[in-house]
C-alpha cells in the first residue's frame, strides 16, 4: 500500500511538467482598439442591419464570447468592470453608470476605489485598474470614449489619459490601446433594437475608416441585456487575426472565450506584459478559413442557443428525475417485500436509473439544437436522452441475461466511466451543455470534468474495478485484484485531477481517499484513525504537487489549480475559500435535494445490511467498491462548491447498481442454492 501510495504522488507529481503548451496566440506589438458593443449578438449581423459589422467579420477571426462576471447576468458596469480587471468583478452600479469627470485631455472615473471595496467585500480577488496600470508600467496610454469604457481603461487611481463621452469621436490614434463604449443596445427594445443596431453600426464604420493600417480590432458583446445570460459575440481583425474560429486557452473551445480574455489580448496585442494576477489568456485563430460566414454565423447562432435550450428545460428535467428516482426507491420497497415476479421491473428500473446519467452525455452526440432536424431542441433534447437510457437498459439487460449477478452492474457502470473516461481524451465534450454536465451560458467551467462528471465517473469506475476484481479474486488471483483496483483507480484519478484532461482540483481530494479505502478494505487491512490522517496528508501532498506544477507553466497555459496556488501567495486564497464553503452549505437547503439524498442513504443502508448482506459476504471486492465510492462521495460533498450534488448524483447510480445485482441474487427459488456472485443465475 504504501509502494502505491508513493507511486501516485510521483506520478501525479511529475505528469504535468511533460503538458505540451498552447497553440501561441495572435498577437503583436502595435495599437489596439477594443469596441464594446452591450448585448451583441451573431444574429444581429445580419447583411441588411449591419453591413459595416458583417464586412469587418468577414475578415475577422469570429467566435462566442462568455460575458459572465459574478452576479447570475452581466450588466454594462460590471462588464467593463471584468476588462479592467481581468478577472470577474462587480461594480454595484448595475441601476446607473460610472461616473468619468473630464479632466484635461483626460478624465477621472470617480467610483474606482468604491468599486474596488464592493468587489473585495464579495471576496473576489479582482483588481480593478490592473489594465490601465500595466499600460501606465510599459509607458504607454489608455484612450476611451464612453463612461463605462472609462471604467475599462482607467488605472488604479481611477485615471484614463484620453477621454471623450462620444464613442462616435473616440481618440483611435494618440494612445496604443483605445477602448469604445456602445451602450444603446443595453436599453433597447422589441422593434427599437433594430434601428440601434443600424446606428451603432453606421458609428462602428465611421471608426474603422479612421482606425490606423495595422491596429488589431477587437469588437465584444460585453455584457447582457435585461438581465438575461446569453453567449455573445465577438470577433478580432488584424495583428495575425483571419478568417477562423476564435478561441482561447482559457476555454479551451476553438470558438469561444470569456470576458477577461479580452483584457489579455488587449494587453498581448499592444505588446504589454501581462501581471501574474491576470485570469484571463490571449484570444487565439485557430482552425481552417472560413469558406462561408453566412454558414459560420449560423453555426455559432446554433451553439449559442444550445445553452439557452438547455436552461429552459432542465428544471423540468430534473424534477422529472427526482419523480423517477422517488418511483424507483418505492418499486424497490414492493419488490423487495413481495419478490417474485416484482423482482426483473425492478432490475430493469434500477439499470435504467442507473443509466441516465451516461445518457446525459451521449445524447451530445446527436444534432439535437440544429433548427432543420429539430423543430422543438427542448423536446428533442429530453426525448433524446429517454432514447439513450432506453437503449442502454435494454442492452444491458439482454447482454447479461443468463450471466452473474455483478453482469449488469460491470455493463452500466463500465459504460458510464467509459464515456467520462473517452469524453476527456478525445475532447467531445459531452458535459458541455449537458443536464448532468455543464453549461457555458453558466460560466463556471468551459472545460474539463464537472463535479456532478466528477461523481459519475468517480462511482462507476470504482463499482467496475470492484466487480473485475472479485472475479480476479475468486480464480486465485488476489494480487491481479488489487492491481486491476490501483490501475483503474489512478487512471481515472489522472483523467479527473490533470489540467490536461478534467482539471478538477476538488475531485483529486475526494478520489485519492476513497480509491485508498478501496484498496485497504480489497487487501483485508483494517481502516484507521492513524491510517486515514496519513492519507489525508498524502493526499494534500499529492494534489498540491499537481498545483504548483501548473503554476510553473506559462500564464497564459495555467488552469484554475495553478490560478489557486498564485492566489494563496498573494494572499487571496481565502476569500476564494469561503466563498466555496458558503456556495456548498448552501446546496444543503436544495428542496429537491435533501429529502432525496437522504431517503436514498436510508435506504441503501437497509439493503446492504439486510437484502444485498449475503451478496456482499460473497463479493467482498464490490463491498470494498461501495464503501470506497461512498467515501469519495461525501468527502467531494465536503470539498465542492457543488456539495450535495455530488452526493446525490453518485448515488443515483450506485444505489440502482446494487438494488439490480441484489435482485439478481434474490431471484433464485428457494429449493436451489445461492450462486456465487460471478456464476450465471438459473
Amino acid at each position: 500500500m504504501k509502494r502505491v501510495a508513493v507511486l501516485m504522488i510521483a506520478v501525479l507529481a511529475v505528469l504535468p511538467l511533460l503538458w505540451a503548451p498552447a497553440p501561441a496566440a495572435a498577437s503583436g506589438e502595435g495599437r489596439v482598439v477594443l469596441i464594446g458593443v452591450p448585448s451583441l449578438r451573431w444574429t444581429d449581423f445580419q447583411t441588411g442591419r449591419a453591413p459595416h459589422l458583417r464586412r469587418l467579420a468577414a475578415r475577422s477571426a469570429i467566435g462566442l464570447l462568455s460575458a459572465k462576471s459574478i452576479g447570475r447576468s452581466t450588466c454594462l458596469p460590471d462588464g467593463w468592470a471584468t476588462v479592467s480587471s481581468g478577472s470577474r468583478a462587480a461594480t454595484g452600479l448595475c441601476a446607473g453608470t460610472p461616473t468619468a469627470r473630464s479632466d484635461g485631455p483626460g478624465a477621472v472615473v470617480e467610483d474606482v476605489p468604491s468599486i474596488g471595496r464592493y468587489v473585495d467585500a464579495l471576496g473576489f480577488p479582482a483588481r480593478i485598474g490592473l489594465l490601465g496600470d500595466a499600460v501606465h508600467r510599459s509607458g504607454g496610454c489608455v484612450s476611451a470614449a464612453g463612461p463605462g469604457a472609462a471604467l475599462g481603461g482607467a488605472d488604479g487611481s481611477g485615471r484614463i489619459d484620453r477621454y471623450t463621452a462620444d464613442p462616435a469621436a473616440a481618440n483611435v490614434t494618440d494612445c496604443a490601446v483605445t477602448l469604445i463604449g456602445f451602450d444603446d443596445l443595453v436599453t433597447a427594445r422589441g422593434e427599437r433594437r433594430r434601428d440601434v443596431v443600424r446606428r451603432v453600426d453606421a458609428a462602428v464604420g465611421v471608426l474603422l475608416a479612421r482606425i490606423p493600417a495595422g491596429t488589431t480590432v477587437l469588437v465584444a458583446g460585453l455584457s447582457d441585456r435585461w438581465g438575461i445570460p446569453r453567449l455573445r459575440a465577438v470577433l478580432a481583425s488584424g495583428g495575425g487575426f483571419d478568417r477562423r474560429s476564435l478561441g482561447s486557452a482559457s476555454t479551451r473551445q476553438p470558438d469561444l472565450m470569456i470576458l477577461p480574455d479580452l483584457t489579455a489580448t488587449v494587453l498581448a496585442a499592444a505588446g504589454i506584459p501581462a501581471p501574474d494576477t491576470l485570469v484571463g489568456t490571449p484570444a487565439r485563430s485557430t482552425g481552417g478559413p472560413h469558406e462561408r460566414l453566412g454558414e459560420e454565423i449560423r453555426r455559432l447562432n446554433v451553439q449559442a442557443s444550445e445553452g439557452e435550450v438547455l436552461k429552459r428545460v432542465s428544471s423540468g428535467f430534473h424534477l422529472g428525475v427526482v419523480v423517477a428516482l422517488y418511483a424507483v426507491y418505492a418499486l424497490g420497497a414492493v419488490a423487495l417485500w413481495r419478490r417474485g415476479r416484482w423482482l426483473p421491473v425492478l432490475r430493469a428500473a434500477a439499470l435504467a436509473a442507473a443509466a441516465l446519467p451516461a445518457s446525459t452525455f451521449l445524447v451530445n452526440l446527436l444534432p439535437w439544437a440544429d433548427p432543420p432536424l429539430s423543430a422543438d431542441p427542448g423536446a428533442a433534447l429530453v426525448a433524446g436522452v429517454l432514447l439513450c437510457d432506453v437503449l442502454i437498459t435494454a442492452a444491458a439487460l439482454a447482454l447479461t441475461r443468463r450471466r452473474s449477478a455483478l453482469a449488469p452492474v460491470l455493463a452500466v457502470a463500465g459504460l458510464s466511466a467509459a464515456v467520462l473516461a473517452a469524453d476527456q481524451l478525445l475532447g467531445m465534450n459531452l458535459q458541455v451543455n449537458s443536464f448532468m454536465g455543464y453549461s457555458h451560458l453558466g460560466g463556471w467551467r468551459y472545460f474539463g470534468i464537472g463535479n456532478v462528471g466528477f461523481a459519475v465517473l468517480t462511482t462507476a469506475t470504482l463499482l467496475a474495478a470492484s466487480v473485475l476484481a472479485q472475479r480476479a479474486h475468486d480464480r486465485g488471483r488476489p494480487g491481479t485484484a488489487l492491481g486491476v483496483i490501483a490501475g483503474l483507480g489512478l487512471c481515472a484519478a489522472l483523467l479527473d485531477g490533470l489540467p490536461l484532461w478534467g482539471s478538477d482540483f476538488g475531485g483529486m481530494i475526494a478520489f485519492i481517499p476513497g480509491l485508498a479505502v478501496t484498496l485497504l478494505l480489497a487487501s483485508r487491512r483494517r481502516v484507521s484513525a492513524a491510517k486515514l490522517a496519513g492519507l489525508a496528508i498524502a493526499t494534500a501532498a499529492g494534489v498540491l504537487a499537481v498545483a504548483f506544477a501548473d503554476r510553473l507553466r506559462p500564464a497564459a497555459d495555467r488552469t484554475h489549480m495553478g490560478r489557486f496556488v498564485n492566489d494563496l501567495l498573494h494572499g487571496d486564497a481565502l476569500p476564494v475559500i469561503e466563498r466555496k464553503l458558503t456556495v456548498m452549505a448552501h446546496s444543503f437547503t436544495n428542496p429537491r435535494l435533501v429529502p432525496l439524498t437522504l431517503l436514498a442513504v436510508l435506504f441503501l443502508v437497509f439493503v446492504l445490511r439486510g437484502p444485498a448482506k449475503d451478496l456482499l459476504t460473497r463479493a467482498p471486492l464490490l463491498r470494498a467498491g461501495l464503501l470506497g465510492a461512498l467515501t469519495t462521495l461525501v468527502v467531494g460533498t465536503l470539498v465542492n462548491d457543488s456539495g450535495l450534488s455530488v452526493l446525490a448524483m453518485g448515488i443515483t447510480v450506485l444505489f440502482p447498481l446494487t438494488l439490480a445485482a441484489t435482485t439478481r441474487t434474490l431471484n433464485v427459488t428457494a429449493t436451489e442454492p445461492a450462486p456465487r456472485p460471478l456464476e450465471p443465475v438459473p
